[in-house]
């Protein structure tokens, strides 16, 4: 059971549940990323100031937000890649030095109330702009 205080809590002073969102914990990133879209990079970030932009994320359709390396954010609908759980979070965030922003490949991950996630390789896209997947039909012209 993972617990969530607004405001500091022991000597790692991170927001767990802020702008409606709900801390999934700490992550190991790779090549390719475990949240695969970018949403922006802050000399002035905070927790609140990455997940406070799930908006953005929630605009594009993705149910997850991620703060990494002290001042990186990220998006996506899957945990990708499952590289599992991470204790190197411990980069302070560029804007608030009392609050940890991930780290080096470390990803702290927040998820958007009500909204479902996955985790693990990615799956075939179901939909897109209106279009349906109703079958995957085999090509044999190059056979």
């Amino acid at each position: 059971m993972n617990l969530y205080k607004n405001g500091p809590v022991g000597d790692d002073p991170v927001v767990g549940g802020y702008d409606g969102s709900i801390g999934l914990g700490y992550w190991r990133d790779g090549a390719p990323r475990t949240l695969h879209h970018i949403i922006g990079s802050s000399q002035a970030n905070t927790v609140e100031g990455c997940v406070s932009r799930l908006s953005t994320c929630l605009a594009l359709g993705f149910s997850l937000s991620g703060v990494e390396y002290g001042k990186e954010c990220y998006c996506g609908n899957s945990i990708l890649y499952n590289y599992g759980r991470s204790q190197a979070c411990n980069m302070p965030c560029s804007g608030n030095a009392l609050e940890t922003c991930g780290g080096p490949n470390a990803i702290n991950i927040y998820l958007n109330a009500g909204w479902d996630y996955t985790v693990g390789p990615a799956s075939m896209v179901q939909s897109y702009n209106g279009w349906r997947v109703t079958t995957c039909w085999n090509d044999d012209v190059w056979s």
